[in-house]
């Protein structure tokens, strides 16, 4: 359709089922990676529970899935991520899917307001994030790299750290090199 607009999801519309409780059926997905991001647990609910948003970092990048998506899905999804009450808001992205492919989408990303110090997620909504990862067959080191960004230690300001990992102090620096060196995905 000339007026769909594609959707990048990373976080718990990843699921098959929620994204289609939310939106209605989906037409079309693919697996895409967003560069100059990272999945990170910072964005604090009303609630209390903490959720997924993307963060800035040149180093990085985000593995979700693009959704094909009319005006008016897009204005639900609003309501459900909270665009209206401060609470995420729409960011045009450039993802580029796995066969190539670069493609203009809109993402959501947790406004400065609600952004907290990273934490775990509720087992119950990373669920969603690990149903929605299977489903669209991730490879299995991006789904090991979600469940250990997201259930991982906090970070205590300071440290030696590799990416926001907390490190051994005595680590020498040629190591810690190394490790910065390393591809998560």
């Amino acid at each position: 359709m000339p007026n769909d607009l594609w959707y990048f999801a990373y976080g718990s519309n990843l699921d098959l089922a929620r994204k289609q409780d939310r939106t209605g059926a989906i037409r079309e997905s693919h697996l895409a990676t967003l560069s100059g991001y990272r999945i990170a647990f910072n964005k604090k609910g009303s609630n209390g529970d903490v959720y997924a948003n993307l963060f800035a970092d040149p180093t990085e990048e985000t593995l979700g899935v693009i959704y094909r998506c009319t005006p008016e899905s897009l204005e639900t999804l609003d309501r459900y991520e909270g665009a209206s009450n401060g609470h995420y808001q729409q960011v045009e992205v450039q993802v580029r899917t796995f066969d190539g492919k670069n493609v203009s989408a809109i993402a959501y990303v947790a406004r400065p307001e609600v952004i907290i110090a990273e934490t775990n997620p509720r087992d119950e909504y990373f669920g969603y994030i690990r149903r929605g990862a299977l489903a669209h067959r991730f490879p299995t080191r991006a789904i090991r790299a979600l469940e250990i960004r997201a259930f991982r230690r906090a970070c205590d300001p300071g440290k030696r750290l590799w990416r926001t990992y907390q490190v051994d102090e005595g680590l020498e620096n040629d190591w810690l090199y190394r490790l910065n060196a390393l591809q998560v995905f």
